[in-house]
């Protein structure tokens, strides 16, 4: 459990605060989740996830994706109900 709320951390989510997170973490803990070469790992002592791609041998501390995961959150937090509604205020140009 310490790693779920470790990858929650990354996404600044609080699994007691916001439980219908838990199947977005569970899927970015999933070794699939991670782009090629990369792979990740539990770091007790500092109680964070640990990103390492093997080929040029860097080392993170938060997820390759991250961007993606945090949008997904953003999107699973009402984000698209929100975007809906200011689109229907505003409609898209044809050009966007």
């Amino acid at each position: 459990m310490e790693e779920v709320r470790a990858a929650a951390a990354e996404l600044n989510i609080v699994l007691e605060e916001k439980p219908g997170f838990l199947n977005l973490i569970t899927d970015m803990l999933r070794p699939e989740s991670l782009p090629a070469g990369w792979s990740a790992s539990y770091d007790a002592a500092s109680g964070r996830r640990r990103y390492e791609h093997a080929s040029s041998q860097s080392v993170q501390w938060v997820h390759p994706l991250l961007d993606y995961y945090r949008g997904a959150a953003y999107m699973e937090a009402g984000g698209y109900r929100r975007m809906l509604a200011a689109e229907s205020k505003i409609p898209p140009t044809d050009e966007e």
